[in-house]
Formats: C-alpha cells, structure tokens, sequence
C-alpha cells in the first residue's frame, strides 16, 4: 500500500513491457489475422447464398463492418511490432503517429457500426418470437437494404469531423539529424471526440448491451415455447394417428357384422342398429380429430417456422457471444470514469494501456468467432463453406 501512495502503477514499465512484447501485440495480431480471414469467408459465403432474405442480408453487412474493423486494426499492430523492434521511422515517417493517431477512429467507427447492426438483428428476431409474420410484412429486404444504409452513413458522417481533423507536419526528433514527417491533430479534435463519445460511445455501449439482453430473454423464451408446441403438435399427431386406426378398425368391424347380418335373417334387426351406432362414432371421432387439428394450425400461425427458429438460434449465439465479449468493457469504462489517474501519462497509465489492449482483442474475438457460430448451426452456410473451402462436391 505505501508503494502505491507514493504514485508507483499498479504495473511497473518491465512487467508492462514485457506483457506487451509476449501476450498483446502477438495476441492481438493473430486474432486480428484470423478476423480478416474468417470474415472474408463469411462474404464469400453469404453473397454465394445471394442476400435475399432480411437475415442473410444482415449477416452480410455484419460480416463486412467486421471485417474493415479488423483491417484498419492490422496498421497500428504492425507499427507497434516495429516498434517493439526498435524501428520507429520510415521513409522518413514517424510509424507511431501515423498509425496510432492516423487510424485512432477507423476502429471505433466499424465497430460501433457492427454493434448497431447486432442490436438491429437481435430486435428484429425478438419481434419475430413474437408476431413472425407481421416482421416479414414490416421489414422486407428493401427496407432492410435502407436501414443498413443509413448505419453506415450515418455513424460514419458522425466521426468525420474527427478523422479529418488531422494534419501532417515536419519534425525534427531530439535523437535525429533530419526532418520526420508526422500526424498531429488540429485544436478542435478533443471537441469532436468529447460529441462522437457522449452521442455513440458510452450510451451505445450500454443502450446496446440492454437490448440485446432484453431480445435473448425474448429469443430464448421464444425456442421454448417452440420446442414445447412442436413436443404437443408430434404427441397429439400420435394420437390423432391412434384414434383414426380405432375408428377405421371399428368401422372394418361393423362392416364384418353387417355381413354376418345378412346371412342371419333372424338376427338382421338386431345387428342392423349397432352397425349404424358404430359409424356414426367413427365419424364424429375423425370430426372431434380434425377439428383439434385444425386449433392447432390456427396456434401455429403464432409460432415462427423450422427455418425461423434457426435464424433466431444464429442471433441468439451471436448475442450470447457478444455479451460475454463485451461485459469487460463495462469495467474499463467504469474504472476511468471512477478513477482519474486511470488515464494516459498518469499513474496508472500502464494499467490503462494494458486494459485498453484487452479489450481491442475482446473486439477482434468478437468479429471471428461468428464464422464458428455460423458452421454450428447455419447448415446451408456449413455446406457451403465446405464446397468452397474444403473442396466436397456438391450433392
């Protein structure tokens, strides 16, 4: 305790290091490779399934906000390497404000714009627990096509006026004979970032955890109710099945005794009327049969089809995924509201830099590991991917 009064970080500049050189940067790099592959694949894939439903078109747009997040994530990791390496200027270019001030927004902006497609697709499954045809009537592929759209141009009209706020200028390092060209940012960028973060950062962030909480509760009442219907539609088939074989055995009976009646002049009357009773007891059994089918099918019209319960069980892994991924950032965000000296070149400033890290590579995990949840339940999707990548042949 008293190291720390006396302003010491909670990670010393060895122990820092060290984690950034062994765990971080090679940690990120991977994971980020990874995410551009794999999210390559899933546009190869879902543009071979050719977008013509609301979730594949969706699956698409997240597929491809991931992967632009993962490619201007690559730049800073690779100048960070360099760095490590002691190579800090190229072509006369300092690599460390070129990359890490150059791209400072890039990677904020894609990602905002996957969450915002996520909670999109999270509350348009949840709906469609709800009322399923209703959602195909309200949100067809047009207006899904707009909505998308709109995220895209909207959030990035947004950081605009940050990305473009920086300016190149020339200068002489302490340790250097020649000029290096480097990125600094004009005055009015603290005020263009204190507006992107107050309007889309921190509320976004947690508005869209909310949501997408809200619609996995919604999601995965849904699939319980499914598996129930579907359990009560196979048993009262069975049973349906059973009563028509009784009413269709009864009636082959009543039949044999009609027959044995004719022959049998003096018992003619007697046999006559139960042959009659028995018919008509079969008739109103396969009517009571096919009335209790017909309850059933009306009940069905409420619950979402095979094909929807799948696309729902995809969202719902998805926003599992993400809660799970994104939960940390709850306590970085936290943490430096709560904590002044949680800041760059403060006290704590390794801690800072080293959470901050984390939660980059939080992010990239995020955006490859759809492509796992897309092959344990996308069938259609996993059977592409094989004859794409895994060269099987078509059935």
């Amino acid at each position: 305790m008293g190291s720390r009064s006396n302003g010491s970080p909670l990670i010393s500049n060895h122990l820092f290091t060290a984690l950034l050189r062994t765990v971080s940067v090679p940690g990120n790099f991977v994971v980020t490779s990874l995410g551009i592959f794999s999210n390559l694949a899933n546009i190869i894939i879902f543009a071979k399934i050719s977008p013509k439903d609301t979730m594949t078109t969706c699956s698409l747009a997240l597929a491809v906000a991931d992967l632009l997040y993962a490619i201007f994530s690559m730049p800073p990791l690779i100048a960070n390497i360099l760095i490590q390496s002691g190579i800090q200027v190229v072509n006369n270019v300092d690599l460390f404000s070129l990359t890490f001030i150059g791209f400072l927004h890039q990677k904020p902006l894609f990602h905002k714009i996957s969450v915002i497609i996520l909670t999109f697709m999270s509350c348009e499954r949840s709906l469609c627990v709800i009322r399923p045809f209703l959602v195909k009537q309200i949100f067809t592929r047009q207006r899904i096509i707009n909505i998308l759209i709109v995220i895209f141009l909207g959030v990035t009209a947004l950081f605009m006026p940050a990305m473009v706020s920086v300016k190149a200028v020339w200068r002489t390092p302490y340790n250097k004979t020649t000029p290096v060209m480097m990125i600094r940012v004009k005055p009015e960028r603290a005020a263009f970032e204190n507006v992107i973060h107050m309007s889309v950062g921190l509320p976004l962030i947690v508005a869209s955890q909310v949501i997408i909480i809200v619609s996995s509760v919604l999601m995965a009442s849904g699939l319980r109710r499914h598996q129930k219907f579907r359990q009560g539609a196979s048993s009262m088939a069975t049973k349906s099945e059973n009563e028509m074989k009784k009413s269709t055995f009864e009636n082959h009976h009543n039949k044999s005794a009609e027959q044995r009646a004719k022959s049998c002049n003096e018992e003619a009357s007697v046999a006559v009327k139960p042959i009659k009773s028995g018919c008509s007891d079969g008739n109103a059994v396969t009517e009571n049969v096919k009335s209790k089918l017909q309850e059933k099918s009306l009940a069905k019209a409420e619950i979402a089809s095979t094909k929807e319960q799948r696309l729902i069980k995809t969202v719902l892994m998805l926003a599992i995924l993400h809660i799970a991924l994104n939960f940390p950032k709850f306590i970085y965000y936290a943490v430096y509201y709560l904590v002044p000296e949680f800041r760059l070149r403060k006290r704590y400033n390794n801690t800072y830099r080293l959470s901050g890290s984390i939660t980059n590579l939080l992010n990239a995990l995020d955006g490859m590991l759809n492509t796992f949840v897309y092959l344990s339940v996308n069938t259609k999707y996993k059977l592409l991917f094989k004859q794409v990548f895994c060269g099987q042949k078509a059935l």
